[in-house]
């Protein structure tokens, strides 16, 4: 907690505003040419939907509320490499942005390009000594999509970058940038909303030190992206008030969200702690903005054999007045702004400063087996509670509207293609899955497809009708296959 922030600099705005503006320079050049979606999206998952298009809308939100715009591509991915002090969880970041950032312009930020020294500067933070010939080859390595082809590759193309000691052990992080689509309720109705989940062993960290982390007020020191956690008193039994604001750069004065937030803590006994929180009502009477509409989720803290598992959930939605974008495009919100990682960044880089050895993905890293077991079924088991929550969910909002008698032609249209997706969604997942046990196990597991069964066509109610068309017409857009001859093995990441 006592790194410096990194924030500031003569250049440009703060780390995270550099990083939003180079995610939205990214995004305008896949509107322009839709054939660059084929080699962000393996990276960047949101854009296998339709997140296309994400920055437009935000940019214009970010400029009306600060009455300044984010800075150009030049100038961000200059001031990364100016910027010295760089909290840690903004290096894992700084990798993924340098991979989309060399794939989206490769002919200025890949390596030989005419801007590739200031990518190489932004990298240096990421290798031991902030060594520039070791910040060279991470970027040549990096760039190359035979070593990193997906996402699903992230913690196997570290374990890879580790063994050729061109990364430090704290840059070794879950991937940034995962997000899904849920139905959640708002006003009586379903709506679409973001959805976040994590779940990771961390096999160096005591429980009761985890268990720290579930308390709200410890957050403002572990992110930049918190400015603030304000304990109110006025909370009924049980229930813990913030109010939480949040912001692109809290000492510059940029873009700020303040949302109240109801907290209640739940320690079932001595290997399992839960929070859990949502949205308190008559946020604008409480100081909240009222610029999100959903905000809700969970941490857990579980012990397991070989370490500590932590799971986080959030479901997240913005006032489509101020902010109007279509679910998978706020998921790419969310992406840039950290939403994402939050739960592993509590944990990485405010229990510890070590590598997150539950992370490793082969066996050959130095990772423990036991652990890699552990971490392998805690996986398993929190993808079939996530499934079986949904399916209640969706279960139990079309039960209460037949029962009302508001149940009609269009919900059942919109039941059956939720259906069909998830189903799509999950067959996919199973098959990564089963690909990581047999890998786990010590099998020779060949990689999944890099992208899953394509989504059915949009009902009247689906959030793509918004949204802009894909190219070719497909609801997806490419993602762009593993490269056959990678040596990266599959970790399971979607």
């Amino acid at each position: 907690m006592s790194e410096p922030s990194g924030e500031l600099n003569d250049q440009g705005g703060g780390e995270l505003s550099d990083q939003v503006a180079i995610l939205g320079a990214i995004d305008q050049k896949v509107v322009a040419d839709p054939t660059v979606m084929g080699k962000v999206a393996p990276l960047l998952c949101p854009y296998r939907d339709e997140a296309r298009g994400w920055f437009e809308p935000f940019h214009t939100w970010v400029r009306d509320q600060t009455h300044r715009p984010l800075p150009d591509l030049e100038t961000a991915v200059a001031s990364l490499g100016n910027r010295r002090g760089v909290r840690r969880h903004h290096r894992a970041r700084r990798l993924l942005l340098a991979a989309a950032l060399s794939r989206a312009f490769p002919e200025k930020y890949g390596p030989g390009g005419d801007q590739a020294l200031h990518v190489v500067d932004a990298l240096k933070v990421a290798t031991p000594g902030a060594d520039a010939d070791r910040a060279k080859k991470l970027h040549a390595l990096i760039a190359d999509d035979r070593h990193l082809p997906h996402v699903s590759r992230w913690h196997g193309f570290l374990d890879h970058a580790h063994t050729l000691d061109l990364i430090t052990p704290e840059t070794h992080q879950p991937a940034p940038c995962q997000g899904d689509v849920v139905e959640a309720p708002i006003d009586g109705r379903d709506r679409p909303a973001t959805a976040l989940r994590s779940g990771f062993v961390a096999t160096d960290l005591p429980f009761e030190r985890a268990k720290l982390f579930l308390e709200p007020h410890r957050w403002k020191g572990c992110l930049d992206f918190w400015c603030e956690m304000e304990r109110l008193d006025d909370a009924p039994q049980g229930v813990d008030r913030y109010l939480e604001t949040v912001s692109l750069d809290c000492q510059a004065g940029g873009l700020k969200i303040q949302t109240c937030l109801d907290f209640r803590r739940k320690d079932f006994d001595e290997h399992l702690s839960v929070v859990s929180y949502r949205l308190t009502d008559n946020q604008t009477a409480l100081g909240g903005d009222g610029a999100i509409v959903v905000d809700e989720g969970s941490l857990m803290v579980r012990q397991v054999e070989g370490g500590v598992h932590v799971s986080t959930t959030k479901r997240v939605l913005f006032d489509q007045q101020r902010l109007p974008v279509n679910p998978y495009q706020l998921a790419m919100v969310c992406c840039a702004l950290g939403y994402g990682a939050m739960g592993e960044q509590f944990v990485y880089n405010c229990a510890h400063a070590g590598r997150p050895a539950g992370a490793t993905t082969s066996s050959g890293s130095g990772g423990s087996r036991p652990a890699e077991y552990a971490r392998y079924v805690e996986e398993v088991a929190a993808e079939v509670e996530s499934c079986l929550t949904d399916w209640n969910e969706m279960y139990r909002s079309a039960y209460s509207k037949a029962m009302g008698g508001t149940y009609t032609a269009d919900d059942f249209s919109n039941g059956v293609a939720r259906v069909y997706k998830r189903m799509a969604r999950e067959t996919y997942r199973t098959i990564q899955l089963g690909m990581e046990g047999l890998r786990v196990a010590g099998g020779d597991a060949p990689a999944p497809a890099a992208s899953p069964p394509p989504s059915p066509a949009p009902t009247s109610e689906s959030p793509s009708s918004a949204g802009s068309e894909t190219p070719g017409g497909a609801s997806r857009g490419p993602d762009g296959g593993a490269a056959p001859n990678s040596d990266i093995p599959d970790d399971g990441t979607s």
